[in-house]
């Protein structure tokens, strides 16, 4: 049975829909690289960095959708390792959206290996 969420998660569908965010993610980080390689900067525009922080928040929410239909059993679950990278890397994501707020240097560091690892 399992609740409703748990359904949802453990679809073919939003397993599909993960995969998408991943795939479209991918091309940013590329529309990013050659904006970056053109402009001979590491400086991108801002409404990269707003579509930056919408892959943050999906990546975030599907997260916290995985938790709550895995409930208090998350460490026993066979997606534990999973579960545990990618709340890593999320938690890694929030650190650099505060980092760059404040733009430092740290920032563009940790966040081209953040979305590296988020791709993987």
């Amino acid at each position: 049975e399992g609740s409703t969420l748990a359904r949802i998660v453990g679809s073919s569908h939003f397993e599909f829909l993960s995969g998408v965010f991943v795939a479209m993610y991918m091309l940013l980080i590329g529309v990013e690289v050659e904006i970056m390689a053109r402009q001979g900067t590491t400086e991108y525009p801002s409404w990269l960095k707003v579509v930056d922080y919408i892959f943050t928040a999906w990546y975030a929410i599907e997260l916290a959708f995985r938790l709550c239909a895995i409930g208090r059993f998350v460490l026993q679950s066979h997606q534990r390792g999973w579960i545990l990278f990618d709340t890593v890397l999320v938690l890694s994501s929030f650190v650099d959206l505060l980092l760059a707020m404040y733009d430092t240097a740290a920032s563009l560091s940790s966040a081209r290996i953040i979305r590296v690892l988020r791709i993987t």
